[in-house]
């Protein structure tokens, strides 16, 4: 019996079904959703996508929501916000997009970018308050320094 053009097309999708469905299986190791094997690679996740070591989004208390690059450009040079490059930051280099603040070191970085405060000084009321683990924030920091 030959099989009509309908069935040939359903066995082609359930096919092409099948197929993206097994594939999306192995993207968890070699995806781009597969643990940071490194801090700066832990880093430049929460800097491009605003996800955490445990691949959901890192939260926010106050400030703006969203990733790092949506206001520092993609690649931390400054846009709507400052240049974070991290030899910028503690003033090595100098950038139009210079923060106002500079940065001496991680622990300063860690305040400004989980309270708003640099050096004492209040961030603007858009910068997020990121609630970022230790391991996420040494990670952003690795990363911002391979810029």
């Amino acid at each position: 019996m030959r099989p009509t053009r309908i069935a040939v097309v359903f066995a082609c999708l359930v096919g092409l079904l099948l197929t993206v469905a097994l594939a999306g299986c192995g993207a968890g190791a070699s995806g781009s959703a597969a643990a940071p094997s490194t801090p700066a690679q832990l880093g430049e996740r929460v800097f491009r996508t605003g996800n955490g070591a445990n691949g959901s989004a890192v939260g926010v208390s106050a400030g703006a929501s969203g990733p790092c690059q949506r206001c520092h450009g993609p690649n931390a040079q400054g846009a709507m916000g400052p240049d974070i490059r991290w030899s910028v930051l503690t003033g090595a280099t100098s950038s139009s997009h210079a923060p106002r603040f500079p940065l001496a070191d991680e622990a300063q970085f860690a305040t400004a970018v989980t309270t708003g405060v640099a050096n004492g000084n209040q961030l603007k009321a858009m910068m997020p308050h990121f609630n970022l683990t230790p391991a996420e924030t040494a990670g952003l920091v690795a990363y911002l320094k391979t810029l």
